[in-house]
């Protein structure tokens, strides 16, 4: 393995090892399940950059491709949910709760859908090359909006906190 494989493994295996403690140390606290799955999703995204960079054949090139663009949605979503059971704990109803999962649930049919966000994969000269569909930037544009929506959340968590009183 090179230096990205094993960066990209140690990665995952820090990640999972962090979700892991976070969970045993208070499974049924909500935040740190929520915690736990983030974690878990960057390790399997991490995971999954393995066998793709290291796949011959176009066709497993392609598949762990798809999987490796599955893993952020997964990210988005769970990073998503913690920060709004952060911020939102006792006011939100279980509705809006779920709301966030509707575009989460688009994006994932349309990514395992054939030639929608990614189309193929080439390889060349030893280095692989996606070609992306004509859906990709709902996802990147997905992608980027759960980010910032989280970011946002957590903002104004910090801005409207207070000192120890």
């Amino acid at each position: 393995m090179d230096i990205q494989n094993n960066l990209s493994l140690l990665a995952g295996v820090i990640n999972l090892g962090l979700g892991f403690v976070v969970w045993a140390r208070g499974h049924k606290n909500t935040l740190n399940a929520l915690y736990s799955l983030v974690a878990l999703s960057v390790a399997s995204w991490c995971f999954s950059v393995i066998p793709f960079r290291s796949a011959v054949d176009p066709a497993e090139s392609l598949l762990w491709s798809k999987i490796l663009y599955i893993s952020p949605i997964s990210i988005v979503t769970s990073f998503f949910f913690f920060n709004f059971t952060f911020l939102y704990q006792e006011r939100a109803s279980r509705v809006s709760h779920l709301l966030p999962l509707v575009p989460a649930s688009a994006t994932l049919v349309l990514t395992l859908w054939p030639d929608m966000v990614i189309k193929e994969v080439i390889h060349s000269a030893g280095e692989k090359k996606i070609v992306f569909g004509p859906v990709y930037p709902i996802y990147f544009i997905f992608i980027i909006a759960y980010f910032c929506w989280s970011f946002v959340i957590l903002s104004k968590q910090y801005f409207n906190s207070s000192g120890i009183s």
